[in-house]
């Protein structure tokens, strides 16, 4: 099974791909679909052709949107018929904005896009900005769901310039959730969590109940996206709480968030349940692509629960029910379930087809993160088949497209190779250095012979005089070039005896646990089951060994370039602490561990950003490494215009004073445990304390057993 080798859903990430909202629909003519019989009413008493009756058919046109894109271009044509036999350029541009919708309910977006492009012509030709509005809405509708995202943002954020001065404040919320969609889709959270937050205000303000529980359920989705369970459960009880008096189109959207958020934080039950409530929402009225969209994440979230069966039954289904309709996000999500079920059922040959396939649409619309899932995936499909050469190779690939820094794998052969060459340079210095201890010493000796010669052959005693004197000058010299070299051979003894010192003791004890259980797998003394079982464990120890490697690299680089590799410029610390908890937010998560951050936006120091960038990711990691479960990390940082400081405080097992006295020391003996047994790696705190010191600065520490440590650093402001 695919399972032996990597858990395939240990990270589903479910597309939900963009619904034409009822904020979407606002025009200059809107009304309402309740008032439809109303204004078939009003239009029975036209008898002529004219302006007012153009209105009216522009009306009934967006009034018909849950009719059907058919009844929405009759009447949108019939407005467009009458304008252009009278000349009217507004009823031109309001039937060519119904026709964009139709366009859209049906699926051709580029047809959408040409539609609305037409409308916005013809508002220029009036001069009429702020009804750019809705066309431009409309333009960036279709290219999110083209998966052309950038072009969407820029439409979104049109829409939102147009409307900045306007009273529509109902599509200037609806722009920034579409906003906040968009940019959670390509994965940049802090900018949707923006967007949304916006609207949410804007719809707060108007009391637009229904539209509030939407946006309630879209930033919980993001909180989720960001590993913030408390805050997304929270958005989306609010929102589900609040459903019963929605519109049938939100509900299923507001379950549909829902559902997305419980498989985020892996409550695959309430996953199901809410996403079987959106399906059971759907009819004949319901857009087949949406239909898909819905069907393809319930069957995510089986898969999550392991209910292979249900999920091929439901992909079965997304592919018989208009599948040229869908948005190629939810076809790759399609093709990359259906991937997972025929792994799962051992027909992994059809299962790596359909994951290459799943993995090209999710490249070529830079939908990076579902990209490196799938290459998780195929790694785990080729170790299966035991095509190992192929599975390490993708893996490899995985981790360098999973991370926006240097990826472990990565991170791991630069440092050896690093390593390898920063030893290599020591050896040979050492060489050279023995062989300049050798030639002076054969100078020496030469020199003495030739002083006796000279003092033989002399006559004169000042002569004689002159040479013992020169001779003993230079014996002088020469002793302290020979003592100042061995005294450098000496040092690059001890430098490469402590690195050697650290490497044997912190890799063997990693390096053996692995070596020891792949033989134990590979003599089948253990089922893949049980290994893996032991993977979790396995994966740590890689990561302190990296961790290890890298320090180690840093370390080498610092005792080599000295002072000229430090390039002073302002920093901004918050920028760097946000970036570096960002990383290790998983690792305090798996621990229970609250981290807060109470500095201000700007927190600007004189240093060299890589040096800093290193301290903190040191400080914050050993804070969560020796803080206990369901602890609390808080990063504190003030500047008083001469220095700035910031604080990492933990309320973890603290220190002792020895272990206090020898903290910024190299030894393979001081490596300590971590709560959730990290191993030590001796190396990084040294690393600080070195690159404070070396841009004008200091690490401060104060601990206790028991009850925690504080971890100062003071930079020149």
């Amino acid at each position: 099974m695919l399972e032996t080798h990597f858990n395939v859903l240990k990270r589903i990430d479910p597309i939900r791909v963009l619904v034409i909202g009822f904020c979407a629909l606002i025009t200059p003519f809107i009304v309402f679909g309740g008032e439809t019989d109303s204004l078939r009413a009003r239009l029975s008493t036209y008898k002529k052709d004219d302006t007012g009756k153009v209105s009216l058919y522009i009306a009934l046109a967006n009034a018909h949107r849950y009719s059907g894109p058919d009844s929405v271009k009759w009447y949108a044509g019939k407005a467009f018929e009458i304008s252009n036999a009278l000349k009217f350029s507004r009823g031109k541009a309001g039937s060519s904005v119904a026709f964009t919708l139709a366009e859209l309910l049906s699926g051709n977006f580029d047809s959408a896009i040409g539609r609305a492009n037409q409308a916005v012509s013809y508002y220029k030709e009036l001069g009429d900005s702020p009804s750019m509005a809705t066309p431009f809405y409309y333009i960036g509708a279709a290219y999110y769901n083209t998966a052309r995202f950038n072009d969407a943002i820029k439409y979104y954020r049109k829409t939102a310039e147009v409307l900045r001065n306007s009273n529509d404040l109902e599509l200037l919320s609806g722009a920034y959730d579409n906003l906040g969609v968009t940019y959670s889709t390509i994965g940049i959270f802090s900018e949707s969590l923006k967007y949304y937050l916006k609207g949410l205000d804007i719809r707060e303000k108007n009391k637009n109940e229904a539209a509030m529980i939407s946006s309630l359920g879209n930033i919980g989705r993001v909180y989720a996206s960001l590993g913030n369970t408390s805050k997304a459960l929270e958005f989306t009880e609010k929102s589900l709480s609040r459903i019963e008096n929605l519109p049938k189109d939100l509900k299923i959207s507001t379950y549909e968030n829902a559902g997305t958020v419980f498989m985020t934080v892996k409550d695959t039950s309430k996953a199901i349940t809410v996403l079987e409530k959106a399906l059971s929402l759907v009819d004949g009225n319901s857009l087949p692509s949406e239909i898909n969209r819905i069907m393809a994440n319930t069957a995510e979230a089986y898969l999550q629960k392991g209910n292979f069966a249900k999920a091929q039954e439901l992909y079965s289904k997304c592919q018989a029910n208009s599948p040229e309709t869908n948005s190629p996000a939810v076809n790759a999500l399609i093709l990359r379930g259906i991937s997972r079920v025929h792994a799962h059922d051992g027909n992994y040959r059809q299962a790596i087809s359909e994951m290459k396939s799943a993995m090209g649409i999710f490249l070529s619309n830079e939908m990076i993160d579902h990209y490196a899932i799938c290459l998780r995936d195929l790694a785990g499909m080729y170790a299966s088949v035991r095509d190992y050469e192929l599975a390490y190779r993708t893996m490899a690939e995985f981790t360098r497209w999973n991370d926006s820094v240097i990826t472990e794998e990565s991170a791991r052969k630069a440092a050896n190779l690093q390593y390898d060459f920063d030893i290599q340079r020591k050896e040979d210095k050492i060489r050279m250095l023995m062989k300049d201890e050798s030639i002076m010493r054969t100078r020496s000796e030469k020199q003495t012979i030739l002083n006796i010669a000279l003092i033989l052959g002399l006559i004169s005693l000042l002569a004689t005089v002159a040479v013992i004197l020169r001779s003993k000058k230079r014996l002088q010299e020469s002793k302290l070039v020979i003592t100042k070299q061995a005294q450098e051979l000496s040092d690059l003894n001890n430098y490469k005896d402590k690195i050697l010192s650290i490497l044997s003791h912190d890799l063997r004890g990693p390096l053996g646990s692995i070596q020891s259980s792949l033989s134990l797998f590979d003599e089948k003394a253990i089922s893949p089951d049980q290994f893996s079982e032991i993977t979790k464990m396995l994966q740590q120890q890689m990561a302190s060994v990296n961790t290890l490697l890298d320090n180690l690299l840093k370390w080498s680089m610092a005792n080599m370039a000295g002072k000229s590799a430090i390039h002073t410029e302002d920093v901004n610390l918050s920028a760097i602490v946000k970036q570096n908890v960002s990383l290790l937010q998983a690792s305090a998560d798996e621990k229970n561990i609250k981290l807060k951050l109470n500095f201000p936006e700007t927190l600007n120091a004189k240093a060299d950003y890589g040096n800093v960038d290193i301290i903190i990711r040191n400080l914050i990691s050993n804070a969560v490494k020796f803080t206990q479960y369901d602890g609390e990390i808080k990063i504190e940082g003030k500047t008083d215009g001469k220095n700035t400081t910031l604080s990492i405080i933990d309320n973890g097992i603290g220190m002792n004073e020895e272990k206090l006295r020898n903290l910024f020391s190299v030894s393979p003996s001081k490596s300590t445990s971590g709560t959730n047994g990290e191993r030590g790696i001796g190396l990084g705190l040294l690393i600080c304390h070195q690159f404070a010191v070396a841009n004008r600065g200091e690490i401060r520490v104060e601990s206790e057993i028991d009850k925690g440590s504080t971890f100062t650093l003071v930079l020149p402001a």
